[in-house]
């Protein structure tokens, strides 16, 4: 290689070494599993009144006698 200067730290010295799993990322991680959750519960709800609305048309319709 060169004669040019190479820094004297190595790598781990550095902040390098295994692959370390940044607290912030996990939190980040665990709150969006929370809201995907929240927000799946959501959805089953408003599917449940969805179809209860229909049924209620469906009735509606049949005890109108009409379209």
């Amino acid at each position: 290689m060169s004669d040019a200067k190479e820094p004297t730290k190595n790598w781990v010295e550095m902040g390098g070494g295994e692959p370390r799993h940044p607290e912030f990322a996990t939190h980040q991680a665990e709150n969006l599993l929370k809201i995907r959750d929240m927000l799946e519960q959501v959805v089953a709800q408003k599917q449940a009144e969805v179809q209860a609305l229909k049924e209620k048309l469906v009735r509606m319709r049949r005890q109108g006698g009409g379209a």
